[in-house]
């Protein structure tokens, strides 16, 4: 692929002093000779953040945009529309780029035909007073599997996280940008990334040197709120995109899979009850004072899992049984406490 103008998107809400340092990692990147970059901030919902921010003291070849709250997959759309590279890279406002990053993305699109997906190397931050669970997120695939992943090394659409990718903008283009009723957040790159994929667009290219440090510390909380999230956007995802969705689960049916679902926490509920609090306690201890730590990282990771799928499922289960499939004006669904009438709906 030929690159010579490429177009870094950093959608953003609400996080003003990681954004700064953001886009000051982003400038300081040296670009390969004939190479020119833009940079396009997108404040989603944030018209005084946007008319606040002065791109121009960072660096000038930053641009700012702002919409109403529509959520990551529309923010991204609303910078492909402006984008005048041959190459988009998507990056989140507390991912920090290290030198060289940019350059990577680019050399690895450059060394195919036609380009393709490609998603760097994004690594937890280190905190000075690291918790157990902080060691896990960073060590573990909890969120990401970039332990198991080998550089150079294509993997599935799953693996396509805007937090750290490339991709040709034509092809993006192509096949119609991210799906904005994927809202506010989740599933929206991995389906583009599925219909990329679908086109025949390669990938999705592991670079172990396109660095970024990600500053977003999770607790035990938020991690399990993000997987509850996740449960209710996978319905939102079936909506989007069957065949993403079944390629994502293995399920045609969303009341087939809620079925399951709620079969597992009959049986295992009680299981993971005693689980979560086993793992709890040992969350908040300081990682370093583990003497086995590798050994005790690998049992605490197995240990979770039954808590991590239960508030996956009961979330998942809980919003199609809500399902009513009437929708708001945005075409998101609306939900009810109509269980009878979610599976009329859907069909069963």
């Amino acid at each position: 692929m030929v690159v010579q103008t490429v177009s870094v998107i950093v959608p953003t809400c609400g996080r003003s002093e990681k954004l700064d340092t953001c886009l000051r990692s982003v400038a300081r990147q040296a670009l390969p000779a004939g190479v020119t970059m833009e940079v396009i901030v997108v404040f989603d919902g944030e018209e005084e953040g946007a008319a606040s921010f002065d791109a121009a003291v960072i660096d000038s070849r930053i641009q700012t945009l702002s919409i109403r709250a529509s959520g990551a997959a529309a923010a991204r759309n609303a910078a492909i529309a402006r984008a005048q590279g041959e190459l988009l890279v998507f990056l989140n406002d507390d991912c920090y780029p290290a030198y060289g990053w940019l350059t990577r993305h680019i050399e690895a699109q450059r060394a195919m035909p036609d380009g393709g997906m490609c998603v760097g190397r994004t690594d937890w931050a280190q905190w000075p007073d690291e918790t157990v669970f902080d060691a896990l997120v960073r060590e573990t695939p909890m969120v990401f599997f970039e332990a198991q992943m080998v550089d150079g090394h294509d993997y599935g659409f799953r693996h396509f996280w805007t937090c750290n990718t490339s991709v040709p903008t034509e092809a993006v283009r192509a096949v119609g940008g991210f799906d904005e009723r994927l809202r506010p957040v989740f599933y929206e790159d991995v389906e583009l990334g599925f219909r990329l994929s679908a086109s025949g667009v390669a990938g999705v290219r592991y670079l172990r040197d396109a660095q970024c440090i990600h500053d977003h510390r999770l607790s035990w909380d938020d991690y399990l709120k993000r997987e509850a999230a996740l449960g209710r956007m996978a319905v939102l995802l079936y909506e989007a995109n069957r065949d993403c969705f079944r390629a994502v689960f293995g399920y045609d049916s969303l009341i087939d899979f809620m079925c399951d679902s709620e079969a597992w926490l009959r049986l295992n509920e009680r299981d993971a009850a005693r689980a979560e609090a086993v793992v709890y306690r040992q969350m908040s201890r300081f990682s370093k004072s583990i003497e086995d730590w590798p050994a005790t990282r690998d049992l605490l990771y197995f240990a979770h899992l039954p808590v991590k799928r239960a508030a996956f499922r009961r979330a998942f289960a809980a919003a199609v049984a809500d399902l009513s499939g009437r929708k708001d004006s945005q075409g998101a669904c609306v939900y009810r406490t109509d269980r009878s009438s979610a599976a009329a709906t859907l069909g069963r």
